[in-house]
């Protein structure tokens, strides 16, 4: 087989190291911020990514001699990627999820108090979060398998203001 697919391999670390790097801080942060606890379910994803990833270099060590070990390389590169980027996606979605509840918690303690400064405040940074969200995740089921990238760009950028607002308000 005259392909490279160790240079394959490594090309799609590459991409991956990057979406990884540009992506995980930032939704990770807030929701360790705003729970203080580890999210479960994109930790998960991402021991499946690395299971596809050492399974990938498995296969790589036997491509030259077999083309079932060809199509189990790909194959779990192919998920290794698919992963990450679920796992990406999952961080954003839990920020937002935990951003609002925080929001509604916020709001539900200064109800007795409707014209303070600070409660107009979350309240319209509630408003703002929950039709960002909504405004990105319709934009995430209409791109499925298209646009992860431009997607996760929305979730960053979203979640990047809400939380600088936040920050304000407090």
């Amino acid at each position: 087989m005259s392909k490279d697919y160790s240079q394959e391999l490594l090309d799609t670390l590459r991409e991956i190291s990057e979406l990884f790097f540009e992506h995980y801080s930032s939704p990770y942060n807030a929701i360790i911020a705003f729970t203080n606890e580890k999210p479960v379910k994109p930790l998960i994803e991402l021991e499946a990514a690395f299971v596809h990833l050492v399974s990938a270099v498995k296969a790589l060590s036997q491509v030259d001699n077999s083309e079932e070990a060809l199509e189990r390389f790909e194959n779990n590169l192919k998920r290794f990627k698919g992963h990450v980027e679920r796992m990406l996606l999952d961080l954003y979605k839990l920020a937002y999820i935990e951003i609002i509840s925080l929001l509604k918690r916020r709001l539900e303690e200064l109800k007795g108090d409707l014209y303070e400064k600070e409660f107009v405040g979350y309240l319209e940074l509630l408003d703002t979060a929950v039709s960002r969200f909504y405004s990105v995740r319709q934009r995430e089921i209409n791109t499925v398998g298209i646009s992860k990238g431009e997607v996760l760009n929305l979730y960053r950028k979203g979640l990047d203001e809400l939380v600088k607002k936040y920050k304000e308000i407090r």
